[in-house]
């Protein structure tokens, strides 16, 4: 590990998946790139109207049989942990297909998918999308690589769960969702912040008020503002000694 005087934060946060920030998971599940090159017929698209709070798919959803693709607004996925505590799984940004793995066969029978505001979704069916991967090889590897890399930024996530402390956790979600021109991160309730990391709110609200007796940051009504980013790496470089 790097001495912390010459430690770069990017060198030890790694991503939590909560706001699809990793660029190559963004552009592998956008529509354009995921659908270029195919001849898509929109007349078989529907457009659907989803009020906030309202759940797109959720384990009673079944069959399986279409895709999703956000056009407007913004979605949340999670599962219900046996507690009943939530476990954010993603945030879906417009323009981001989504739902692929269920028509691929793949169970997301235990994923809630819910309108995080108002939103426009676009679906297409499941017969018509398989088509579009049967004859569309460059499709069908796009695919492929982002499940790798779905793959690796969850299994991160599991050790980063596992094994390391909700102070060392909490510090790799502010690093990663951080505006990194600014040191602000916004329009996040201490309550979806645990939900982020695996953690109550309680135990987030003290680790934050800690933090912020520590010089790291300040904390106002959904908004947090860095204000040592070395520090946060250091607590991240000390949980992997």
């Amino acid at each position: 590990m790097k001495e912390c005087d010459e430690l770069n934060y990017f060198d030890v946060s790694n991503p939590l998946f909560p706001r699809w920030d990793d660029d190559n998971l963004r552009n592998m599940f956008n529509e354009s790139e995921l659908f270029a090159g195919v001849d898509r017929n929109h007349e078989r698209s529907q457009i659907l109207k989803y009020s906030a709070g309202s759940f797109i798919f959720s384990p009673e959803t079944l069959p399986f049989d279409k895709i999703y693709i956000l056009k407007e607004g913004r979605i949340v996925m999670f599962r219900l942990l046996s507690n009943g505590k939530r476990l954010a799984m993603g945030e879906i940004q417009p323009g981001i297909v989504f739902g692929i793995m269920g028509v691929l066969g793949r169970t997301v029978q235990k994923n809630f998918a819910q309108a995080a505001e108002d939103c426009l979704v676009s679906t297409i069916p499941k017969e018509r999308f398989l088509y579009y991967m049967n004859n569309n090889s460059t499709m069908a590897g796009r695919l492929a690589e982002a499940a790798y890399w779905l793959i690796n930024i969850m299994e991160n996530r599991i050790i980063d769960i596992v094994y390391n402390t909700v102070r060392s956790r909490l510090a790799n979600f502010l690093l990663n969702n951080a505006n990194q021109t600014t040191g602000i991160i916004k329009d996040f309730t201490q309550e979806e912040i645990g939900d982020t990391i695996g953690a109550t709110r309680q135990v987030v609200t003290e680790n934050l008020n800690a933090m912020r007796k520590e010089g790291l940051l300040i904390i106002k009504r959904k908004e947090i503002r860095i204000l040592d980013r070395r520090g946060l790496a250091k607590v991240l470089s000390a949980s992997e000694r």
